[in-house]
C-alpha cells in the first residue's frame, strides 16, 4: 500500500512554535512518511548532497537518535515507524551534514501525533475475543503469582540456576558415590582374596594339627602298655610295736617302674617327735634312703620325710601335737 506523504515546512530562521504537520498510528509500518521542505527566511535550502538524519522524542522522552533520512530534490524524506512502543507527541529535529561537517539542526522542532491502538488501554473480559485477548490471557496465566511477566521470568531463570546447580551436585556426588563403589569393590575383593589365602591357610593348618595329633596318639599308643600299669590304694601301719597308735592310709598310681603315691597320716604320736610307718605298696630304690623332703603338716610346722623301701620316717623339731596330720604325694623309683 502507498499513502500520500504528509508535507510540512521548517524555516530555521523562525522561532514560531511548528504546529502538528499529522497523524500516525504506533502500528504503521513503511506507509507513514513526513516530506520536509527546508527553508531560510522564505528561501529554499539547497541541500543536495547532504545527509541528513532524525532524532525521534515522545514527550520528553528519547526513542531514536539517528533515524536515516532520504533527500530528493532538496525535500527530506523522514519514515514515521518504530516509536519503540511509545506513543504521544513526537517531536523531530533534523541533524544536516555535508562532507562529515554539521551545517544545519532545525532549532524548531517538528510535531506528529503518534496514537496507540484502542485495544492497549482496553480491559479484557472472560468473554473477549480475538488474538489480543488471547495474547493477554496467555500473559496473564504466565505470569501466574507474580507481579508481572518479567518477575516470573526472573523467577524461572533463578530456579533453573538452582537446578542446574542442583544437577551439578548431583553430577559430582554421583562421580564421587562411583569413586567410593569403585574402591569398595576394590577393598572387597581385597577382602575376599585376604579371607581365601587365610581359609586355605587355616586348612593347611588344621591338617598339620591333625597329622601331628595322630602321630602323637600313635606315638603315646606305643609306649603305653596297660600290662605296666597300675593303682588302687593301702593302709599304712606303725613299722614298730613302739609305734602304735599312728595310722595312715595312701592312693597310688604306678606306671612301669614309677609309682606316685597321695599320703594321708591321719595320727600321729602326740608324747613324740619321730615315728616310722610301713606298708607303702612298692619298695623304693635304696638310693632314697639317702634324700628326704620337707613337708607342712596341719599344725602348720616343718615335717622332715624319709623313705627306706617300703617305710617312711617322719621327723619334727617339736613333738608332735594333738590330731596333727599331714598329707603328701611323693613320686619315686621302685627296686
Amino acid at each position: 500500500m502507498k499513502l500520500k506523504h504528509i508535507p510540512a515546512t521548517i524555516d530555521i530562521n523562525s522561532r514560531n512554535e511548528q504546529r502538528i504537520a499529522g497523524i500516525v498510528n504506533i502500528n504503521d509500518k513503511k506507509t507513514r512518511y513526513l516530506d520536509v521542505t527546508i527553508i531560510a527566511s522564505g528561501e529554499k535550502l539547497d541541500i543536495s548532497g547532504c545527509t541528513v538524519t532524525a532524532i525521534f522524542v515522545i514527550d520528553d522522552v528519547l526513542v531514536n537518535n539517528a533515524v536515516d533520512c532520504t533527500v530528493t530534490n532538496n525535500i527530506v524524506t523522514i519514515p514515521l515507524e518504530n516509536f519503540n512502543g511509545r506513543y504521544g507527541y513526537l517531536s523531530i529535529e533534523l541533524n544536516i551534514v555535508k562532507d562529515g561537517t554539521v551545517i544545519v539542526n532545525t532549532p524548531i522542532p517538528l510535531k506528529i501525533q503518534v496514537t496507540s491502538s484502542i485495544a492497549d488501554n482496553a480491559k479484557i473480559s472472560e468473554k473477549t475475543y480475538g488474538t489480543i485477548a488471547e495474547t493477554v490471557k496467555e500473559v496473564y496465566d504466565a505470569r501466574g503469582t507474580y507481579e508481572n511477566l518479567s518477575n516470573r521470568l526472573t523467577g524461572i531463570d533463578n530456579e533453573i540456576t538452582d537446578l542446574d546447580e542442583t544437577v551439578t551436585m548431583k553430577i559430582n556426588l554421583k562421580a564421587d558415590k562411583d569413586s567410593v563403589d569403585n574402591a569398595v569393590a576394590q577393598l572387597s575383593k581385597q577382602i575376599a582374596d585376604n579371607k581365601s589365602s587365610a581359609d586355605e591357610s587355616i586348612s593347611t593348618l588344621s591338617q598339620t594339627v591333625t597329622d601331628n595329633k595322630t602321630a602323637t596318639d600313635k606315638s603315646l599308643a606305643a609306649k603305653y602298655d596297660s600290662s605296666n600299669f597300675e593303682s588302687g590304694t593301702g593302709t599304712l601301719a606303725p613299722a614298730q610295736e613302739i609305734y602304735a597308735g599312728c595310722e595312715g592310709s595312701f592312693v597310688y598310681s604306678k606306671n612301669g617302674n614309677i609309682v606316685t603315691v597321695s599320703v594321708n597320716i591321719t595320727a600321729l604320736l602326740s608324747h613324740k617327735k619321730y615315728i616310722q610307718m610301713s606298708g607303702l605298696p612298692y619298695a623304693a630304690k635304696n638310693e632314697s634312703r639317702l634324700s628326704s623332703f620337707v613337708v607342712y603338716s596341719t599344725a602348720n610346722k616343718l615335717i622332715n620325710i624319709r623313705l627306706d623301701g617300703s617305710w617312711i620316717y617322719i621327723s619334727s623339731t617339736d613333738i608332735f601335737a594333738e590330731d596333727e596330720k599331714i598329707n603328701f604325694i611323693i613320686t619315686y623309683i621302685i627296686r
